[in-house]
């Protein structure tokens, strides 16, 4: 119930179909339903949600693990979600900034895509899917997801669609093919909020790049 209620006080967000299992089941059989093994599974728009705002902490997946709710759930369960948060960067270390004086990169990377196969240049370069790239701009728009700039209305139609797509999981931090979902894992960003992402190790969320931008306008 508490991870019900923090995601409807700090997010706003109602997990309904959450909170009806638990009323139904209970909450130990509500959150181990949450993590039974299934292939091709999805994250919840929920625990999307969570992503974007860097708020994994208050997830259900991050209580399963700790003392001492964790010696109520069997391997596989604990298994499933250490893996979904472990995708997301929620045991990366704690952030340092960094300096960057390049760009960031254009990233030209539902259904589910293969990336991260190395190949061999002056430096490991990891192939990225075209489709992926479509896939997440088909869903959420040439908009940044971040700002809601959009090149089409500032400089005319001419700039349809052009938008870059950033990776919640950088890709350089994988060093194996894996499945990417381009509606859970690619976010289409402008080039100014892109490089502001990155200007830190791990980068920076989604919200915080938001908060910046809402501080900055109150100021």
């Amino acid at each position: 119930m508490a991870v019900y209620e923090n995601g409807k006080r700090v997010l706003g967000y109602n997990a309904t179909r959450f909170l009806q299992k638990i009323r139904a089941a209970g909450g130990v059989a509500a959150a181990k339903s949450c993590h039974k093994e299934k292939p091709n599974a999805k994250p919840t728009t929920g625990f999307l949600k969570l992503v974007d705002h860097g708020q994994l902490d208050i997830s259900l997946e991050a209580l399963v693990l700790r003392d001492p709710w964790n010696t109520l759930f069997t391997e596989s369960e604990l298994g499933v979600a250490r893996r979904r948060l472990e995708r997301y960067g929620y045991f990366l270390p704690a952030a340092e900034p960094v300096s960057r004086s390049e760009p960031v990169a254009e990233i030209v990377d539902s259904d589910t895509y293969v990336e991260g196969a190395v190949n061999k240049v002056l430096v490991n370069r990891y192939e990225r899917d075209e489709d992926a790239r479509e896939a997440c701009i088909t869903h959420y728009g040439a908009v940044c997801y971040v700002c809601k700039f959009d090149f089409a209305v500032a400089y005319g139609s001419a700039f349809e669609g052009m938008i870059h797509v950033h990776h919640l999981v950088p890709i350089a931090t994988i060093n194996a093919e894996y499945r990417i979902d381009p509606i859970a894992d690619l976010r289409p960003v402008c080039a100014n909020c892109h490089a502001v992402i990155h200007r830190r190790i791990p980068c920076y969320t989604i919200a915080e790049v938001q908060g910046l931008l809402t501080a900055q306008i109150a100021t």
